[in-house]
């Protein structure tokens, strides 16, 4: 029988603990918002992880160190589609890193997902000694006692650093100081140190750094500490909570007048309140479900380009966008991506980028194109005949005589 549970009755550290004391060997599955975490565990050490949220890709963290770009990215990806390799495998035949290279973030990305777990004040989570590993799983080798000392050091540090950076929509702006030479020297130091504007909020920047949150924190209370940047405003809005049933049956109400963005934004803010509450969860599953279908159906297709309707150079002076928009604006105005490879380049849910696609139309900063035309669609179709001579050919030689 599995164990199951909430992180606010039987905290992290203890149920990790526990496990390792014990020697336990089974799959421990965490469901926080919407992400879902896995740990593989044997004899009571961490031996393999799992992660769907956006973060936790490798993709999104070769992005985030500045090992790959957004078109390696994409056509890495698209190949994935076609293939079914994994995309560390794609990456290494197409030589645009090592074998070690990749084994080497594959694992920093990891442990680094494993530690943000600490971060976490509500989870569901499930062990089972039944089940089995994943093939895929990442290969980890983790001291329970060694990950709880690094988790709570980190934990701390997270916790005093929020009494300065306490909000995400407060806004940094640089000071008079500089930053001093050898921090300048990192690539991701003065990338993450470039996106502060004076615009920008301490949210918007964690979103388009890719880095870990809790790097670029610690990176931007130093600075603020040291006095290369300061906070220059705090912009605060907050809807009225409610209890999970009033709000998912609100939501649902909503949403059935066709209503979807006004239901998301209701259930996802409780949900922020309520991290584990399975009500709204489920709830929220369901209509985010809804509003992917119809989007998809009726406005925003996979095959669909966005194109700016903004000048280039004017881009940075648009006023008005919350970060996930302004984030989405900039790739679009910089690539000719369609609807389906934002999705999978964007460090976001997908339910995310289609809604930020959404209002970046209703405010007519983009447009959606078509596949161009005549051309491509003759192209695809002599892909498609092409193909089907391939199966008929296949299908006569292997036929018996």
């Amino acid at each position: 029988m599995p164990l199951t549970g909430t992180l606010e009755t039987l905290p992290l550290h203890e149920l990790l603990q526990c496990l390792e004391q014990y020697k336990k060997t089974g799959l421990l599955e965490f469901q926080h918002e919407k992400s879902t975490t896995t740990l593989w565990f044997e004899e009571g050490r961490i031996s393999g992880f799992a992660a769907n949220d956006p973060p936790s890709r490798l993709g999104q963290f070769l992005l985030s160190r500045g090992r790959i770009d957004e078109q390696t990215l994409q056509r890495a990806l698209s190949l994935q589609a076609e293939t079914g390799d994994s995309l560390g495998a794609i990456l290494i035949d197409s030589g645009v890193i090592s074998e070690a290279e990749v084994n080497r973030y594959v694992v920093a990305k990891a442990e680094e997902a494993v530690y943000r777990m600490f971060e976490w004040t509500d989870a569901r989570f499930e062990f089972n000694h039944d089940s089995q590993p994943d093939p895929d799983l990442v290969k980890l080798d983790l001291r329970v006692g060694n990950l709880l000392l690094a988790g709570a050091q980190r934990s701390d540090e997270m916790n005093r650093m929020r009494r300065t950076l306490d909000n995400p929509n407060i806004v940094l702006c640089h000071t008079e100081r500089p930053l001093v030479k050898e921090t300048a020297s990192s690539d991701m130091a003065k990338r993450v140190y470039d996106l502060i504007d004076g615009k920008r909020s301490f949210g918007e920047i964690l979103l388009l750094s890719r880095a870990s949150e809790f790097l670029v924190t610690k990176f931007l209370y130093e600075l603020c500490r040291r006095g290369v940047i300061r906070i220059k405003s705090i912009e605060e809005t907050a809807p009225a909570p409610g209890t999970s049933e009033v709000c998912c049956k609100l939501a649902e109400e909503l949403a059935s007048r066709g209503d979807f963005d006004a239901a998301l934004d209701i259930l996802n803010y409780d949900l922020s309140k309520h991290p584990d509450d399975a009500i709204l969860m489920k709830t929220l599953s369901k209509i985010e479900a809804a509003y992917l279908a119809e989007a998809y159906c009726k406005l925003i297709q996979p095959h669909m380009t966005p194109v700016t309707l903004c000048d280039r150079d004017s881009i940075e002076s648009v006023d008005g966008l919350q970060s996930e928009e302004f984030y989405l604006l900039s790739m679009i105005v910089n690539n000719d991506w369609n609807v389906e490879s934002l999705v999978q380049l964007a460090p976001m849910y997908e339910v995310d980028v289609i809604r930020s696609l959404k209002r970046l139309l209703s405010k007519g900063f983009i447009k959606l194109e078509e596949p161009n035309s005549a051309e491509d669609q003759a192209e695809l179709q002599i892909d498609k005949a092409f193909d089907e001579m391939i199966v008929e050919d296949n299908t006569q030689i292997d036929r018996p005589e």
